[in-house]
């Protein structure tokens, strides 16, 4: 399909060998992408849903503020632009960027090369976050069992390492981290701080 608007009540789902083109998820409207489906530039606002099935692909998604994309296990989002909305990942997403919206990665959740500006990123028990960018305004929270590798956190941006978190091999480029969980191998540039609170680095 092209260029679909899905309005209060409506559902839209793609299913194998089907490719959605612009569709647009209006509030109480939900597009669902099934096993061997795939969308292309939807737009989810405010109260609406994108949901990914388990491979099921979204090639890129551009969430609203109140608009939330839901990535289940097995299924994959890349490129996402989240703008005031929440992508919420069990399953794979790869080159997301929050401008002021929230990327929450669940358990069995794996976010690639995020960036997060004016935005935050939340990884929750057994998600991992690798790669990110952390810019200024943005924010990565690291809960009590998961992870995130290499991160770049610049200028007015913050890594937070809460109790039972882990982070390795950041890199702290002008940027700040605050570690009550464990930090393997950081690397503080200059204007970069790192405080240990309570925490292991």
């Amino acid at each position: 399909t092209s260029a679909m608007t899905i309005g209060s009540g409506g559902t839209e789902i793609v299913s194998a060998g089907g490719l959605a083109v612009g569709t647009i998820v209006n509030s109480g409207g939900t597009e669902v992408v099934a096993t061997g489906g795939a969308t292309s530039d939807s737009v989810v606002s405010s109260g609406g849903t994108l949901l990914v099935a388990s491979r099921g692909i979204a090639d890129p998604t551009l969430i609203l503020s109140g608009g939330t994309e839901i990535v289940s296990a097995g299924g994959g989002d890349f490129g996402a632009q989240i703008s005031g909305g929440t992508q919420v990942v069990f399953g794979f997403a790869d080159g997301a960027t929050a401008f002021g919206g929230a990327q929450v990665v669940r358990s069995g959740g794996v976010a690639v090369g995020t960036i997060v500006s004016g935005g935050s990123a939340v990884v929750s028990a057994r998600g991992g976050e690798i790669d990110a960018e952390i810019d200024s305004g943005g924010t990565l929270q690291v809960s009590a069992g998961g992870s995130a590798l290499n991160t770049t956190v610049s200028s007015g941006g913050l890594l937070a390492i809460n109790t039972g978190g882990t982070g390795s091999g950041s890199l702290l480029s002008g940027g700040e981290e605050i570690v009550s969980g464990i930090e393997i191998g950081a690397v503080i540039a200059s204007g970069g701080v790192q405080v240990v609170s309570r925490g292991v680095a």
